[in-house]
């Protein structure tokens, strides 16, 4: 999945057999939240596990998803796409991706634009990934609006605008997306697409750094 941050000015996206999605706390039980199972918010992430896990855990994985259940999918695909306890498979992860993401599944949808994003299993695809993030965020999906910050930011997908990237930054912020609100205080700590604010910017990096993100408490406390 893409990993990348506003602050700095730089934005960076993870190369082949990297983490698939990593998602906020609020998006985390997000398809929306009121249609997940019990079962499916008890499931761990793929980003989760660690490698003694995979095996068995990709297992459970493809019995819920042939079960019925789009986040038991999303999470079988960023396995495959990885190479997580099988063999690497980017076509099937993309068509995992693909279906669960129609049923709105917020993390599957993550994985299938980061796949167009980078041309995991597809032809890259920059513009339909940006069409992807901008729906979920849309629908209240605080990493998807992370990453049409960074667009937007960094014109990449989406027209460069950074009065856009600082509300998709601060809607990913108030959904509870660490990264979301490292951006956000690197755009008020720098004046860019907002008035130049320290004191905001200090409070955006100190909310990051409350949500474990390394960036924020360095500019927090320095």
């Amino acid at each position: 999945m893409v990993v990348a941050t506003a602050c700095g000015g730089a934005a960076a996206t993870s190369g082949a057999n990297q983490v698939a999605p990593t998602e906020s706390d609020a998006t985390a039980t997000a398809a929306s939240p009121s249609t997940l199972t019990s079962e499916e918010r008890a499931m761990p992430r793929p980003e989760a596990l660690g490698e003694t896990d995979y095996a068995a855990q990709i297992a459970r994985y493809e019995t819920a998803c042939t079960a019925g259940s789009a986040r038991a999918c999303g999470y079988l695909a960023a396995m495959l796409d990885n190479g997580w306890g099988a063999a690497a498979d980017e076509r099937r992860s993309l068509q995992l991706a693909s279906a669960a993401c129609d049923r709105l599944d917020s993390y599957a949808c993550n994985q299938l634009a980061y796949m167009y994003q980078v041309g995991r299993g597809v032809r890259e695809d920059v513009e339909r990934a940006a069409q992807i993030y901008a729906a979920q965020c849309e629908r209240a999906d605080a990493e998807a609006c992370l990453h049409v910050g960074i667009m937007h930011r960094i014109g990449i997908g989406l027209p460069t605008d950074p009065v856009r990237a600082v509300a998709a930054f601060q809607r990913a912020c108030d959904g509870g997306d660490a990264l979301g609100c490292s951006s956000l205080g690197y755009m008020y700590q720098v004046g860019e697409g907002v008035g130049l604010d320290a004191a905001r910017a200090h409070e955006y990096f100190r909310q990051a750094c409350d949500r474990g993100d390394d960036i924020g408490c360095f500019e927090a406390h320095r």
